[in-house]
């Protein structure tokens, strides 16, 4: 493991995270790893989420977009 840090949390996150360490047999350093990598990825998702609704808001946007995924359905 690389350089740390300390985190302050509240007395019920701290349980919690003890509680999820002792469950899965993870150190709870791993467990706040993995929380923040999820919550990375969920962040990822829900803006190629929101852009794609933006494009199919739009449709203009949305036709050019069908119209080029169709060629490229038929390039394979």
């Amino acid at each position: 493991m690389g350089k740390t840090t300390t985190v302050r949390v509240s007395n019920s996150t701290k349980s919690t995270l003890e509680e999820i360490a002792q469950k899965t047999g993870r150190s709870q350093s791993r467990v706040i790893s993995d929380a923040v990598e999820a919550e990375r990825r969920r962040m990822i998702l829900e803006a190629g989420n929101e852009a794609y609704a933006r494009l199919r808001a739009d449709e203009k946007a949305s036709k050019e977009y069908d119209e080029e995924f169709e060629v490229w359905e038929t390039a394979f």
